[in-house]
């Protein structure tokens, strides 16, 4: 019994001075991200120069948002208790805002209260 003792004693010890001249592995580098790159929202500065509008700039200048802006752009918005909002669609399909229009429709549009509300 001594001697499995002394042999395992042994072997610990072999196993342990093994360990400390081992060289550490390598740090494993993190896996590889794909490089998606996402549009940052213009400065409001930047928004503020431009003629035409996107939805996303009517949203981050007007705080209207793109659900909002299509349901006034419909046929069936407010009948007969305002306008649309002026918009201009190029292509069928992309819609932009003609930012004097937009100012000239907000005005237009403006609630004047009777302060009891």
């Amino acid at each position: 019994m001594a001697t499995n003792q002394r042999r395992n004693a042994t072997t610990k010890a072999q196993k342990s001075a093994k360990l400390a001249k081992s060289p550490k592995p390598a740090e494993k580098s993190p896996p590889a991200v794909s490089q998606t790159t996402i549009e940052p929202i213009p400065p409001l500065t930047e928004v503020k120069s431009k003629k035409w509008l996107k939805p996303a700039d009517v949203e981050a200048e007007f705080g209207i948002s793109i659900r909002q802006q299509a349901i006034m752009r419909s046929r069936n918005y407010r009948k007969g208790k305002g306008e649309r909002i002026p918009f201009s669609k190029f292509g069928g399909k992309f819609v932009f805002y003609n930012r004097e229009r937009l100012d000239q429709w907000l005005l237009n549009n403006e609630f004047k209260g009777d302060g009891n509300e």
